[in-house]
C-alpha cells in the first residue's frame, strides 16, 4: 500500500511540473490579462480532463465576480453570472482565498444553482498573486466540475488546479506592472537599463577549445528579456556550455540572469560536479529570489569530455537543444524532463550522456526563435533551425549561427522580435 501511494504521489509531482512547464511557456506568449486567463483555463482543463470548467475574475467597479473565461457552458450564462464576494462556493473561496473540493455539490445549500451539471463532484481555486499558504490576495476563482471519467474529484486534483492558479497568477500581476510601466519615459529609461545590463551578461569573447569550434549570439527583441548564454572553460576541467531564459521581459529579468550567471561563475570551483548538481545547486542558491519575484528560469547546461568525445549534460525545462549527427544525417533532441528553476525547491533534475563525432553539430536555443512568428503567421520553429543546420553544416560554428539568425529575420520579413532570440552552437571536430 505504501508502495502504490508513493507512486500516485510521484505520478502527480510528475503531472504537475509538466502542467506548469506547459503552462509557463504558453503564457509568456500572452499579451493581455483576458488572454493569460484563457491560457490557465486550457491548460487546467487539459491537465484535470474536465468538461465544463470557468474563471471569475473580480470586477473592482461593480464590486462581483464575473465570468472572464469558460469552456462547456452555456453563452447565455456567462454574461448573467454576477457573484458578490463571501457569497456561495465561488464568492466564499474569493473572499478566503482558500480552495473548496466538494464531493457531494447536492449536499451543499450554496451550490443549489449548480444543478445543470451533471455531476456531484465540484473543485474552486482562487487565483492569487502569492501562494495560499501566506493568505494573499485573490484576483479571481477558477471553478471545474464534470470529469470526463465521471469520476468524483481528489485532493491531488485540487492541489493541481490551486498550483496552476498560483502560478498564473503571478503572470496576471507581472502584465498588470507592465500596462503602468509602459507609460512614458519610465518604460523608455527601464528598456534601456535593462538593455544595458543584459549586454553585460552575454561573452564579449569564447575561449577556443580542443576538439570544439564554438559560436553564440543573442539578438535582443525590443521589449528586453533574460536570455543568457555562456562558455566556461576551466583548462584541464571539461568545458561547460549554457543557454538559459528568464520569464518575462524587462529589468527584472535582466537582473535575475545576472544572479544566475554571478551563481555560477563565483559559486561553481570544482567544474567536475555533474550537470545535474550544478543545476541543483543553482536552484537552492537563487529560488528564494525567484520565488520572491515570482518568475522562474528554464536553463540547459552541459559538459564536453574531450577525453572519451563525450557530451554530458542536464536539461531544467528549457527547449530541447539539436543534435545533428553527421554519420547518419539525422537529428537528436537532448532532454532529461528535470523541472524550471525556482519552481520545486527539491532535486527535480537529471543527467544524461551522449557521444559525439566529428562533424557532429550541437545547437542549443531559447524559445525566442523557435516562436518566432513570420508574416503568414507560421512560427520559424525546429524545422527553420534543421534547414537552417543542413544548409550551413560545411561551414564553422560561426557560420552556422549566422546562417540560423539570418533565415530566422527573413522568415519575421524584417518584423521586430516579440521576445530575444539566442543560439549557441557547437561543431565538433
Amino acid at each position: 500500500m505504501m508502495t502504490k501511494n508513493k507512486d500516485k504521489q510521484a505520478d502527480f509531482e510528475k503531472k504537475a511540473f509538466r502542467a506548469i512547464y506547459r503552462l509557463s511557456r504558453s503564457i509568456m506568449k500572452a499579451t493581455t490579462v483576458q488572454d493569460v486567463f484563457s491560457k490557465i483555463l486550457d491548460t487546467a482543463i487539459d491537465v484535470i480532463g474536465v468538461e465544463k470548467a470557468s474563471i471569475m475574475k473580480y470586477d473592482d467597479k461593480e464590486g462581483v465576480l464575473k465570468i472572464i473565461a469558460a469552456r462547456g457552458i452555456p453563452k447565455d450564462v456567462l454574461g448573467q453570472v454576477a457573484v458578490k464576494p463571501g457569497e456561495g462556493i465561488s464568492g466564499k473561496v474569493f473572499k478566503t482565498a482558500r480552495p473548496i473540493l466538494i464531493k457531494d455539490v447536492a449536499a451543499r445549500k450554496e451550490a443549489l444553482r449548480h444543478r445543470r451539471y451533471k455531476s456531484t463532484s465540484l473543485i474552486s481555486a482562487p487565483v492569487t498573486c502569492f501562494p495560499v499558504s501566506v493568505r494573499g490576495k485573490a484576483v479571481g476563482v477558477i471553478n471545474m466540475t464534470d470529469k470526463i471519467d465521471g469520476s468524483v474529484f481528489t485532493p491531488h486534483d485540487l492541489e493541481l488546479v490551486t498550483v496552476i492558479a498560483a502560478e498564473a497568477a503571478a503572470y496576471i500581476r507581472i502584465l498588470n506592472l507592465a500596462e503602468y510601466a509602459k507609460e512614458g519615459e519610465r518604460l523608455r529609461r527601464e528598456l534601456e537599463m535593462a538593455r544595458e545590463i543584459q549586454n553585460t551578461l552575454l561573452p564579449r569573447t569564447l575561449p577556443s577549445l580542443a576538439g570544439v569550434d564554438v559560436a553564440g549570439e543573442c539578438i535582443m527583441a525590443e521589449n528586453v528579456g533574460g536570455d543568457y548564454f555562456d562558455v566556461l572553460h576551466y583548462g584541464l576541467a571539461p568545458s561547460a556550455f549554457v543557454v538559459a531564459d528568464v520569464s518575462g521581459h524587462g529589468i527584472g529579468a535582466a537582473l535575475l540572469m545576472g544572479g544566475l550567471r554571478s551563481a555560477l561563475r563565483a559559486e561553481l570551483g570544482i567544474p567536475a560536479l555533474p550537470p545535474s548538481a550544478v543545476i541543483r545547486k543553482l536552484n537552492r542558491l537563487i529560488f528564494d529570489d525567484l520565488v520572491r519575484a515570482e518568475q522562474f528560469i528554464s536553463m540547459f547546461y552541459a559538459q564536453y569530455i574531450h577525453s572519451t568525445r563525450t557530451l554530458r549534460y542536464s536539461n531544467a525545462g528549457h527547449p530541447p537543444p539539436m543534435l545533428y549527427r553527421n554519420r547518419n544525417k539525422r537529428f537528436e533532441l537532448l532532454d532529461t524532463d528535470g523541472c524550471l528553476l525556482g519552481v520545486e525547491a527539491g532535486e527535480h533534475f537529471y543527467d544524461m550522456k551522449v557521444s559525439v563525432d566529428g562533424g557532429d553539430i550541437l545547437v542549443m536555443y531559447t524559445d525566442g526563435i523557435t516562436e518566432a512568428v513570420g508574416k503568414r503567421g507560421f512560427r520559424f520553429g525546429m524545422n527553420g533551425i534543421k534547414k537552417s543546420v543542413l544548409s550551413a553544416k560545411n561551414l564553422g560554428a560561426r557560420g552556422i549561427v549566422k546562417n540560423i539568425l539570418d533565415n530566422l529575420v527573413a522568415h519575421v520579413g524584417g518584423a521586430k522580435l516579440s521576445d530575444d532570440a539566442t543560439v549557441l552552437v557547437l561543431k565538433f571536430k
